[in-house]
């Protein structure tokens, strides 16, 4: 190596071209973080930090993890180069995997706020010690006040949390068992319970209007009656207890519940949330409908819009809906599922795509699938091993994977490789 001494007038060059490559190399490493979170690769996500911890510290680490939330990203299924920003409860969901506090997410306390508490932590271990200690204590008081919407502590370390959830939870339940009993749809009350969240968001009931529901108010009572817990003996309800505060108290939460209830696919969308999938669900299965019973080019789009909601929110628990959608015999139905799923980095989806392989007749379905899934492996190991152990299983079909199984990326993926 050449030393050029500081007075020859070109180490300003060296230090320039330096700078401007260290800039490059920690923009690239912010995106690939940013690309990990919008398509949920939570074990690549960890990875990243812990080569950048090695390397820079702790801080180095979380300075990534917060710009990260500013990059976009490119979205599949839109126009070439369309790029959108990393949705905010997408990413806050995320965060939340990472320091093990899945669950938690609705605790009234902006994301950069926890964030920038773990400022003075050593390691990633420190930091997720930390922050669990700090989302339960939280959880654990909004719960007492009475908001449980989308809580849910079945990871949480606590058990005297857990317990104060439950408590709440059978409150709730007295609370939807009163009305079931009366023979009541009061929706906004029923939307404000968790357990009335859930099952009116697969119902695809919309809005606050029990009028609306027409003939439907029996179904929906019936429904929530399969979903309450056994009664226990108490003492009757006075009245219904009412919330004083507007729930749920975090704000974004707040309006992910409105966009729900109002069946807001924009906002829906914008959002990110994997709690949004049911209402996708339904809003999917109505422009399915349209387009099977019209096959119009509006309708179809609108399919694709619907279908592309998914894509955007990514959330594991699409993969069923999209499975369904992927084994019907309509090739342009199924062969549009099929790409989402290339789309999901999540050894369900392999798994799913692998099946087609092996089972389906139709050449376009193969096709779609065998491309699917390189994108897949491309970015989930998991995927690669599945395919591995098909192609060396006694399943009908299977040597429909072995050119892929020879052409899939082996061995570490690039990013390891961080210096």
């Amino acid at each position: 190596m050449v030393t050029l001494a500081d007075n020859d007038g070109h180490s300003w060059i060296l230090k320039a071209s330096s700078e401007r490559a260290k800039e490059a190399e920690s923009k690239g490493r912010i995106q690939e973080t940013a690309n990990a979170v919008a398509e949920r690769r939570g074990r690549d996500l960890v990875d990243f930090l812990a080569i950048i911890e090695q390397r820079e510290g702790w801080s180095g680490a979380l300075d990534c993890l917060r710009k990260s939330f500013h990059e976009e990203y490119p979205i599949p299924m839109r126009s070439a180069g369309y790029r959108a920003p990393v949705e905010p409860l997408k990413y806050r969901e995320m965060v939340f995997e990472l320091f093990s506090c899945t669950g938690l997410e609705p605790v009234n306390c902006d994301t950069m706020i926890l964030l920038d508490e773990l400022e003075d932590e050593d390691s990633l271990v420190s930091a997720t010690s930390r922050f669990v200690q700090r989302t339960e204590e939280l959880a654990a008081d909004q719960v007492a006040s009475g908001d449980t919407l989308f809580f849910d502590f079945s990871d949480t370390r606590s058990p005297e949390t857990m317990l104060l959830l439950e408590k709440a939870r059978r409150t709730e339940a007295r609370i939807v068992r009163d009305l079931v009993s009366r023979g009541m749809a009061d929706l906004r009350q029923l939307w404000l319970t968790e357990i009335g969240r859930i099952v009116l968001s697969e119902l695809g009931v919309r809005g606050l209007d029990a009028e609306d529901l027409d003939g439907d108010v029996m179904f929906v009572l019936h429904a929530l009656q399969e979903r309450l817990p056994p009664a226990e003996y108490e003492k009757p309800l006075p009245e219904l207890i009412r919330p004083e505060n507007e729930r749920p108290l975090n704000e974004f939460y707040r309006r992910l519940l409105e966009s729900i209830i109002n069946q807001d696919e924009e906002v829906l969308r914008a959002a990110g949330s994997r709690w949004s999938v049911p209402t996708l669900n339904v809003m999917l299965y109505s422009s399915l409908a349209s387009y099977q019973t019209t096959e119009s080019s509006d309708s179809y789009r609108q399919l694709i819009r619907n279908t592309g909601d998914h894509v955007v929110v990514r959330a594991p628990e699409s993969v069923p809906t999209l499975s369904r959608l992927a084994r019907l015999e309509d090739t342009r139905i199924s062969t549009l599922a099929i790409a989402a799923l290339g789309s999901f980095y999540h050894e369900s989806a392999a798994s799913v795509l692998i099946d087609i392989v092996c089972e389906a007749a139709s050449k376009e379905s193969v096709d779609a699938s065998l491309s699917a899934l390189y994108s897949i492996a491309k970015k989930c190991p998991e995927a690669r091993r599945l395919v591995a152990e098909t192609v060396h299983s006694e399943r009908p079909n299977r040597r429909r994977l072995r050119n892929l199984y020879r052409e899939m990326p082996h061995g570490l993926p690039e990013w390891y490789r961080w210096e």
